[in-house]
């Protein structure tokens, strides 16, 4: 945030829009939104900022109640927050996770208090295309394009030692449904820049 540098980075905000919009288009209006911090790094914010975009184009409220934070503390903080989001009389029946390792707990406690998922609570999340923490946990992924952005990121780090007075590169590279893997490279072979 505020640095003047080359930058290859998910499109954040496109993730927490697509996540958000795909919840709604299953028929939830009551969304929560799990790992906004105080302080949040760009990438955080950019999905919470999708993430309302989603919402106010199909015409929900905002709701702040909804909004979970991640802090170091972020197994005990998650069961206080789970407590309170499902106490509330107009609950949450979905929630966008920051990453999968969030959703994992959420669903580690709403499984506790015995809701069925993803019946009655459904998730989605952003990962980075390994094999999840938790495959047997339901939810709709987004995955983040490792190996694309290694690699640009290498190409421009090439092209800027060869000409230094380059401005500088923002690439935001869009995630791909976790199934699909049609961007994966070969061994060895580098992706041109966008």
């Amino acid at each position: 945030e505020g640095v003047e540098t080359d930058c290859v980075a998910s499109d954040n905000e496109a993730a927490g829009y697509r996540l958000t919009r795909a919840l709604i288009e299953k028929g939830h209006r009551r969304i929560g939104f799990v790992g906004l911090q105080t302080q949040p790094f760009s990438s955080v914010r950019e999905r919470w900022q999708g993430y309302r975009r989603a919402l106010d184009e199909a015409g929900i409220a905002y709701d702040e109640r909804l909004v979970g934070g991640q802090t170091p503390q972020l197994e005990r903080d998650a069961g206080e927050y789970t407590n309170a989001v499902m106490a509330l009389p107009d609950r949450p029946t979905a929630f966008v996770g920051i990453h999968d390792r969030v959703v994992k707990l959420l669903y580690d406690y709403l499984s506790e208090l015995g809701y069925e998922i993803p019946e009655q609570v459904e998730f989605a999340a952003l990962d980075d295309g390994h094999p999840p923490e938790r495959p047997d946990v339901p939810m709709l992924r987004l995955r983040q394009q490792a190996h694309l952005i290694g690699a640009t990121s290498a190409s421009m780090l090439l092209e800027r030692i060869e000409n230094p007075g380059l401005p500088p590169r923002q690439v935001r590279v869009e995630p791909l449904p976790a199934e699909d893997r049609s961007e994966e490279e070969r061994p060895g072979e580098l992706a041109a820049a966008p």
